[in-house]
């Protein structure tokens, strides 16, 4: 059960709700290595984004504004 918790906490999905690739890509389009047990998005448009870069992806593509609490 805390394994579970922690895979959403980190990911926002249980782990039963992901597929596991064998035939993953090897980097994202911002050159991050993609290695055994990472998650990575595949988006509409074909883009493989590494869970580091979804931030990055967001700000460049879809106009968000990156902000951090005080």
């Amino acid at each position: 059960m805390v394994q579970t918790i922690q895979q959403i906490e980190r990911t926002c999905f249980p782990e039963d709700f992901r597929d596991i690739e064998k035939g993953h890509p090897i980097e994202d389009m911002f050159g991050e290595k993609i290695t055994t047990t990472d998650i990575y998005f595949i988006m509409k448009n074909g883009d493989v984004v590494h869970e580091v870069n979804i931030g990055e992806y967001q700000v460049r593509f879809y106009g968000a504004i990156e902000k951090q609490a005080k």
